[in-house]
């Protein structure tokens, strides 16, 4: 699961997998809001959850993201 997380983080904001560690609204040109829903909308599908608003707004990073689909009850 957890490569399938890497990979459409990875494809939805257009970076390599080195550069996850990193990724953040504040050093991601391609993270604006459209594509934060697209990762939201990704993560949905592939997982098979709906979000709470909150989680959607706490999700500001790669490992935020995965700590927010760890309440989900995906396990990496």
């Amino acid at each position: 699961m957890l490569q399938t997380y890497r990979d459409l983080f990875c494809e939805i904001f257009e970076i390599e997998e080195d550069e996850l560690d990193s990724a953040t609204p504040d050093t991601l040109d391609t993270w604006d809001s459209l594509h934060h829903m697209n990762l939201i909308a990704a993560l949905e599908d592939e997982f098979d959850i709906e979000f709470e608003p909150e989680d959607v707004m706490e999700i500001v990073s790669f490992q935020s993201g995965m700590e927010v689909l760890k309440k989900y009850g995906v396990n990496f």
